[in-house]
């Protein structure tokens, strides 16, 4: 959660350009890293009490971002963490931006 507060997303979504050129195929094989990923997003997901906790201690700072997509999500996500009172603004119906609206079903589920 450090690096990608999204990893169910990412998990999905992702190329996987690295695993081709992984280091660990020398031995082996590559690191299935999206899989990974995606087992660790899952993981969250379900204890989700447990990840996106408030923060510890508030801020006095309050934040607009303009749009929903996965950077204005993640700012969102870290910014809230360091307890700023943030507002996301989309001018689209439904938060999520291109996840939502560019990604189709079967790359990512529109309901989980």
């Amino acid at each position: 959660m450090d690096y990608n507060p999204l990893p169910a997303i990412t998990g999905r979504i992702c190329p996987v350009f690295c695993e081709p050129e992984c280091n660990r195929r020398e031995l082996d094989q590559s690191v299935a890293i999206q899989c990974v990923e995606r087992g660790i997003g899952d993981y969250v997901l379900e204890r989700a009490d447990e990840f996106y906790v408030p923060p510890a201690k508030e801020s006095s700072r309050k934040i607009a971002i303009v749009g929903s997509g996965p950077a204005g999500l993640a700012a969102a996500f870290y910014l809230r963490r360091d307890g700023h009172k943030v507002t996301v603004y989309e001018k689209l119906q439904e938060a999520g931006g291109m996840l939502l609206y560019s990604i189709p079903p079967y790359r990512l589920p529109k309901t989980w």
